[in-house]
């Protein structure tokens, strides 16, 4: 009888355009958003300590300007998030040595812009993928899209060997900034915030990563932690300044459950972890939460510094980095995620070097 398998078998990733320096941007911003205001001039080094040194954007940077409403930002994320989902799909199904026809679901997850039919329709055309493909599309998320994402494909993956789950994971914050929204927490979001998508693929067999433990932990009364506020002009960001100290104090319990799930001793740490760098307090705070080597969370900061945060595709650059520098890594590791709910997406990565047997 088949044993059900979640086996993680490849990651990449998709940014558009070149890279622009932190310093570019701040000296743009400054000049022309935040002008003569003595209280944002005075955060203007939040540019300086965001741990950020560059970013891409879904448009060149001087084009902004010409799409000031909600409604044509939301035109141009529709047909700037088409392309990355086409290039990240097609690497992450190459680095699995498998095909778009094989592909039996797909799991499509974003938060920064609207489409009907949704965008794994549009991919489906666009891959093309087969019109028997399972779809299912997810929206609202936030920065912890990419690991909840993975659990479910997990879940998918595991009806059958025969499954394989393509999840596809495009943010282009770029597009959801409000210039008209002139407030600090803006600043803040213009200094940390890119563009970016990934894909990954998930089977119910095969080599690669075993998805052996998936943990999903929403606490109540915390829906002001992180989201959107929705307006005329569109998606005003909302962020708790409470946030490190939150995930400081509830990660604790989190990590001794994903311990408990796969029965792993107190003193047992993992050979990589793949974090959600949601920035440099955040990660400070994920260290003293889980309680994990500070060495294990240079991927996030890499990643962090040469994108900036992407919300949901972020830890899977994350992944991405992680498996780049060790394709074949000596021991389990673990991935977490934070995002509006306010919830916590965690599990645990271990490698699988034959084909499991069906």
């Amino acid at each position: 009888m088949h044993e059900p398998r979640a086996v993680l078998r490849s990651v990449a990733s998709a940014s558009p355009g070149e890279p622009v320096p932190q310093e570019r941007l701040k000296k743009i911003l400054s000049d022309v958003w935040v002008g003569s205001d003595a209280a944002l001039r005075a955060m203007l080094n939040v540019f300086d300590t965001s741990g950020v040194r560059s970013r891409h954007f879904a448009m060149p940077l001087e084009a902004y300007s010409d799409v000031a409403t909600f409604s044509q930002r939301n035109e141009k994320f529709i047909e700037c998030a088409r392309v990355l989902n086409v290039e990240a799909s097609r690497k992450a199904l190459d680095r699995a040595g498998l095909s778009a026809e094989d592909v039996t679901h797909v799991v499509l997850v974003t938060s920064t812009g609207i489409a009907t039919p949704s965008l794994d329709a549009r991919l489906i055309n666009d891959l093309p993928l087969p019109g028997s493909v399972r779809r299912v599309p997810v929206w609202g998320l936030g920065c912890g899209g990419g690991g909840a994402a993975l659990g479910l494909a997990a879940d998918l993956a595991r009806s059958s060997p025969e499954a394989v789950v393509l999840v596809v994971v495009v943010e282009l914050c770029s597009l959801a900034f409000v210039p008209g929204t002139r407030t600090k927490l803006n600043l803040v979001a213009s200094a940390l915030f890119g563009d970016g998508a990934a894909a990954a693929i998930v089977t119910g067999a095969g080599s690669g990563l075993e998805l052996t433990a998936h943990r999903t932990t929403t606490w109540p009364d915390t829906l002001g932690m992180m989201g959107w506020n929705v307006g005329d002009e569109g998606l005003g960001l909302v962020l708790s300044r409470n946030l490190p100290a939150f995930a400081r104090e509830r990660m604790p319990d989190v990590m001794e459950d994903l311990r408990a799930a796969v029965g792993w001793s107190s003193d047992e740490m993992p050979v990589f972890a793949a974090l959600h760098p949601g920035g440099p307090k955040v990660l400070e705070a994920l260290a003293a939460g889980t309680g994990l080597p500070d060495r294990l969370l240079d991927p996030a900061r890499r990643v962090l510094a040469r994108h900036g945060n992407m919300s949901a595709p972020t830890f899977l650059y994350v992944l991405e980095e992680i498996l780049r520098e060790t394709p074949e890594p000596t021991g389990p590791g673990i991935y977490s995620v934070m995002g509006p709910g306010f919830t916590c997406d965690c599990g645990v990565l271990t490698p699988v070097l034959v084909p499991a047997e069906a």
